[in-house]
């Protein structure tokens, strides 16, 4: 993904596992293309720490979520949707 291509900037992603791992790995390559990354995972300061790698134009949102909680994975979707309106890419 090249962090020059103003084709992701703004775009919304939603990344599970965001804290650590491949999905912390993730969710700064999204934000340095410019997108707008939403973190989900237990641990939300780990996600929030990781704005601090963010050299492109995007930025990372922290939100808590247990993926094995069905009301908490609804109420996550819901609160995106009201905040960002659109998901451009799910990880």
């Amino acid at each position: 993904m090249s962090q020059d291509s103003e084709y992701w900037h703004h775009n919304v992603a939603v990344v599970t596992g965001a804290s650590v791992g491949i999905g912390a790995s993730i969710a700064v390559a999204l934000a340095n293309a410019g997108m707008v990354v939403i973190g989900i995972s237990r641990r939300t300061e780990l996600i929030d720490e990781l704005n601090k790698k963010v050299k492109g134009k995007g930025k990372i949102f922290s939100r808590h979520c247990d993926l094995t909680n069905e009301a908490a994975i609804v109420e996550t979707f819901n609160w995106i949707r009201e905040k960002f309106y659109v998901i451009h890419v799910l990880t």
